[in-house]
């Protein structure tokens, strides 16, 4: 898998060809745990401040009398509104800054930098198949007929794929759940809310994943068990609330960059982030279809324990 070279930062390799190391399994979970609240920030622990989060939430969550603490919740729900919008701001802006800098990635490096774009689009859509294929036999285990599935399920396919917005899909999506599916309607709202906003196969999974071998793999970074057990934990933790804003992935992408102690080369991935749009539609359109594959196991295994 190729994306452009390292050279675009000469100084990220060592001219003696040092290997960069990655930090272990267990340097990684400790590093999630706060030491120091402020420092976290200052730092820019993206992991130790969602284990902050969460924990803040479970403290919330755990008073009876909401009112004790209500003052909080409404300091924490604007908050949440305020970097929304703060974050689609900034994603209607990058097709903006990423014309200056694929022109220079383009100047410094040529025409090779596209043959690696393309490379790099076709290995991912490669990884969407295979999991589109994964969901389709899950949903043969539930008993359903596959070609059934993708009559039902080929409208809001399309528009996620189009949109690249699991949550502007998610009306379409609800509706197939119910009315071609025939999931309960409680069913389809909990599993599409949740889908919309967590886990994600295509935005939160593949391409983070993807994005991080390719950087081992120009930066010479040995990719051993300890190497695959950190991303696979670090890409689950940092899939939640990354869906819903079209281009979010690329905010996953710095998540996992971060929590794997590569988000100085961050600017390398610069063509690919200029090549996200034709990216994000098969990724945005996994993601909804591993929403629909997850109500209709939930609604089997719901049934064999009746």
């Amino acid at each position: 898998m190729l994306i452009p070279s390292a050279q675009l930062l000469p100084e990220v390799v060592n001219q003696e060809g040092t290997i960069r190391e990655v930090g272990t399994f267990i340097t990684t979970l400790r590093s999630m745990i706060p030491n120091n609240i402020a420092d976290i920030f200052v730092k820019g622990n993206i992991l130790a401040i969602i284990v902050l989060a969460f924990l803040i939430g479970v403290s919330l969550k755990s008073f009876e009398d909401k009112k004790e603490v209500q003052s909080v919740i409404d300091f924490i729900e604007a908050s949440f509104k305020i970097v929304r919008q703060l974050a689609i701001m900034i994603m209607d802006f990058m097709p903006y800054a990423l014309i200056p800098l694929l022109a220079n990635i383009l100047i410094t490096q040529g025409g090779s930098t596209l043959l690696s774009a393309l490379n790099f689009i076709v290995i991912l859509y490669i990884g969407i198949i295979v999991m589109l294929i994964i969901h389709l036999i899950l949903v043969k285990l539930t008993g359903r007929s596959i070609k059934e599935y993708i009559l039902a399920v080929r409208e809001p396919l399309m528009l996620a794929f189009t949109s690249r917005s699991s949550l502007g899909t998610l009306p379409v999506t609800i509706e197939a759940m119910t009315n071609k599916l025939h999931l309960p309607a409680g069913l389809s709202d909990l599993v599409g809310s949740f889908g919309a906003n967590m886990g994600m196969n295509g935005c939160a999974g593949i391409y983070p994943t993807l994005v991080v071998i390719a950087l081992a793999t120009m930066l010479h970074i040995p990719m051993d068990i300890s190497f695959f057990v950190t991303l696979v934990f670090v890409v689950v933790l940092g899939s939640f609330g990354i869906a819903g804003i079209p281009g979010a992935a690329t905010m996953s992408v710095a998540v996992v960059l971060t929590g794997m102690g590569l988000v100085e080369y961050y600017p390398l991935l610069g063509v690919i982030l200029a090549i996200d749009p034709i990216l994000d539609m098969g990724r945005t359109m996994l993601n909804v279809n591993g929403t629909i594959v997850a109500g209709v196991v939930v609604d089997r295994l719901e049934k064999n324990n009746k």
